[in-house]
């Protein structure tokens, strides 16, 4: 399943180590990584509570024609409203942001 999810993937590859030097591509490349790989690991429960996370930030129809899985835009939207410590509202618009500057 995971060679499978990786072809979604805009950043990782399957390489064990980040290519990247830029803090964001990597950092995305992380999220990525742990996206590609969420079912090996067990987890499938955690990603769907991001993804209840992201429907009621109101993001269920951003970029939604777009070629990237829902499942990974949560994954993303969870680990950049963590990381910046912002509630579901305050992190909303700058996802968007970092999203559509890496994504589209």
């Amino acid at each position: 399943m995971t060679n499978e999810l990786i072809t979604y993937c805009r950043y990782y590859k399957g390489e064990s180590i980040t290519p990247y030097n830029d803090a964001t591509t990597a950092w995305l490349w992380e999220v990525e990584k742990e996206w590609a790989h969420a079912g090996d690991n067990n987890q499938v429960e955690d990603l769907r509570q991001y993804l209840q996370e992201y429907f009621e930030a109101q993001l269920a129809e951003f970029q939604i024609d777009d070629a990237t899985p829902i499942t990974l835009k949560a994954l993303i939207f969870k680990r950049y409203q963590t990381f910046h410590a912002l509630t579901h509202a305050e992190a909303k618009e700058p996802f968007k942001q970092l999203y559509l500057r890496h994504y589209n």
